[in-house]
């Protein structure tokens, strides 16, 4: 889908908004090799200030899929001489299931932030 304006009413902010699926390879002890993605992105564009990319990734062929949803987000600012890019990923649950402690044991990935100018 294409990107569309979701919000300029400031003009030093414009949001824009597009939704997405695609096929990904999935590295799991059980559950199929590659899986059906929903991607929803968000984009704040603050003038000369930077942006902010938030994106929501909703698997949906994985065991307990129904339980999390993948959250990224991307910031860059203007620095000196560049760009700094700060990111952040993380498993959002939605609801509660016994394997919670397992598979964020196993996917600990998602939880980090990383920052680089």
């Amino acid at each position: 889908e294409e990107w569309r304006l979701i919000s300029a009413e400031d003009a030093a902010v414009v949001t824009h908004a597009r939704n997405f699926r695609f096929r990904t390879p999935v590295v799991a002890p059980i559950g199929p090799s590659s899986t059906r993605a929903t991607k929803t992105q968000c984009v704040r564009i603050y003038g000369s200030h930077g942006m902010v990319i938030e994106t929501v990734t909703h698997l949906e062929d994985i065991p307990f899929s129904d339980c999390f949803n993948v959250e990224d987000r991307f910031v860059l600012t203007p620095v000196a001489g560049g760009l700094k890019l700060h990111i952040s990923l993380e498993m959002r649950w939605i609801k509660n299931t016994m394997w919670k402690r397992t598979i964020e044991t196993k996917n600990t990935m998602w939880k980090r932030t990383i920052e680089t100018k």
